[in-house]
């Protein structure tokens, strides 16, 4: 008997055991599903209170138009009625502006970052009425090596240490790029257009002339020298504006024009054109037949009687000429001369010069 009161003790602890995580997440589960459904009902309730606000808000807004407009003229009254009390109308709400894009220390960039930032500020001047607002602003918007810079600089967040006059002034001269005049009226002089649109070529000069600071006299001529010759050409039929913003217009309308005419142009007509010979390679020459011999035009052989002849009378062999013998000649003579003949009438000599 006691023996299984004991087992049933211990089944039953060692049971209780095993369920104790279960029920543990159940009923942490079962609680946060609680949260939840407390939090959404909360999130609701906001919701309805924020719609109500802004209706309220909305007729406030008509009220407030309403009274800004001019009364109805009334009746004069006598000087001992009192004056109705002036009602001064709230500043109206201010709208956020997009913040600018992040400054990662750039110089050429350092310009339209604080430009953009300063468009923040006046948009909003309620918000940024602190000068420490405004640092913040800034310090939020660095990356790179402007924000390592910002870290070495403001090691503490809450007091920077300065005026946002005298931060802005820190800045420039670590970020922004020293202005030299006479660099930019250099960019402005080395300016053409080169083929481009006028419309993007003009946006480059009036961003590099603003930078020069030169009188539109002098612009206009500069700008003038810029463009390309068949502009200038077109230019110089029109009369000249007085203004160089007049002056950029009519450029830019004639540049336009011309470039719509060059694409609407038709091709000019085809024309026919021989093709040229075939080049072949030059054939080697072929050797000139060796011109006549002189008295041997036929190749003739002299016949016995002729040649005993000519010794009688002591003739040449070759050309029965009386005032020289075939040995009185030698090779030199003879190469200067036209080829010996093949006859083979004559032999042991070479054979004679003609004549």
């Amino acid at each position: 008997m006691w023996a299984r009161h004991l087992k049933a003790n211990m089944t039953e602890e060692h049971s209780g055991h095993q369920s104790d995580p279960a029920d543990t997440l159940g009923g942490a589960l079962a609680a946060q599903q609680d949260q939840i459904r407390g939090l959404e009902s909360t999130v609701l309730g906001l919701q309805g209170h924020l719609q109500s606000l802004a209706g309220q808000i909305n007729q406030l807004t008509v009220m407030l138009s309403a009274s800004q407009q001019p009364a109805v003229s009334a009746p004069p009254s006598s000087a001992s009625d009192p004056a109705p009390p002036t009602v001064t109308s709230p500043p109206g709400p201010e709208t956020s502006s997009p913040a600018p894009e992040k400054f990662s220390g750039d110089s050429s960039d350092c310009g339209g970052f604080l430009f953009q930032c300063s468009l923040v500020f006046n948009r909003s001047p309620r918000l940024f009425a602190l000068d420490e607002a405004k640092i913040s602003f800034i310090l939020r918007l660095l990356t790179g090596r402007a924000l390592r810079w910002a870290e070495a600089r403001f090691p503490d967040c809450q007091q920077f240490g300065c005026t946002f006059n005298e931060f802005l002034s820190e800045f420039k001269m670590v970020f922004a790029a020293e202005v030299d005049q006479v660099q930019d009226s250099r960019r402005l002089l080395a300016l053409r257009q080169r083929g481009r649109r006028l419309a993007d070529f003009a946006v480059e000069f009036r961003t590099v002339a603003a930078a020069a600071g030169w009188e539109q006299r002098a612009l206009k001529t500069v700008f003038f020298q810029a463009l390309d010759e068949s502009l200038k050409d077109e230019l110089a039929r029109q009369e000249e504006p007085a203004t160089l913003n007049e002056f950029i217009a009519l450029a830019i309308r004639l540049d336009n024009r011309l470039r719509s005419r060059s694409k609407s142009r038709p091709l000019g007509p085809l024309v026919f054109r021989p093709q040229p010979p075939e080049r072949r390679p030059p054939s080697p020459a072929e050797p000139l037949p060796p011109p006549p011999e002189p008295m041997q035009l036929g190749r003739v052989r002299l016949t016995p009687e002729q040649r005993q002849q000519r010794m009688t009378t002591r003739l040449c062999l070759y050309c029965a000429s009386p005032a020289h013998f075939i040995r009185e000649y030698s090779p030199p003579i003879l190469a200067s001369t036209e080829p010996a003949p093949s006859s083979p009438a004559i032999s042991g000599g070479p054979p004679c010069p003609r004549m």
